[in-house]
């Protein structure tokens, strides 16, 4: 297949991420990779990619992005979404007031558009704070596990030492 970047790696990861949720078999899911990726992959290839993804390697690696950086990602699109929304909805409201001949079951209808845009814009940015959060949390306890690993190896390397010294002093 040649040198494959780091974009190519993403991409074939994510074919096969599909490969599998559609439960393609191998000469189906080649046939899909060929035709979403532009290149051909050997079937070898597909099934090295397939093993990292049912060895967990890709559900972990979205789990942690979507944990540090998708929810947040997703949250901020809705917030725009909603602003968007309402946006539209101020200007369509604000044409139809400045007609001279107003369709009130119209007004009436923007207005609860607004109404609820709102709404969900007021939910959101409550939401934002609570985000901000979970990540600190997540961060503490991100810290919290690598100060531990640390521990637990000094912990191991401490008892190789002991075990070492206690076979030498066996063996005198």
């Amino acid at each position: 297949m040649g040198k494959v970047t780091k974009r190519d790696k993403e991409a074939l990861d994510q074919l096969v991420l599909d490969c599998s949720i559609y439960n393609f078999h191998e000469k189906d899911a080649l046939e899909y990779i060929k035709k979403r990726f532009g290149r051909q992959i050997s079937g070898r290839t597909y099934r090295r990619y397939r093993q990292n993804l049912e060895n967990g390697n890709r559900a972990e690696e979205w789990m942690n992005y979507f944990a540090r950086i998708g929810f947040l990602v997703i949250h901020q699109q809705i917030c725009e979404g909603a602003k968007h929304l309402l946006e539209s909805s101020m200007r369509r409201l604000l044409k139809e007031e400045n007609k001279e001949t107003q369709d009130d079951y119209f007004v009436l209808k923007l207005k609860e558009e607004i109404r609820k845009d709102l709404e969900l814009i007021s939910e959101f940015s409550l939401g934002t704070p609570v985000l901000t959060t979970i990540k600190e949390d997540m961060q503490k306890l991100e810290k919290r596990l690598k100060e531990k690993d640390k521990m637990l190896q000094e912990t191991e390397e401490k008892l190789r030492i002991e075990s070492i010294r206690n076979r030498a002093l066996m063996s005198h």
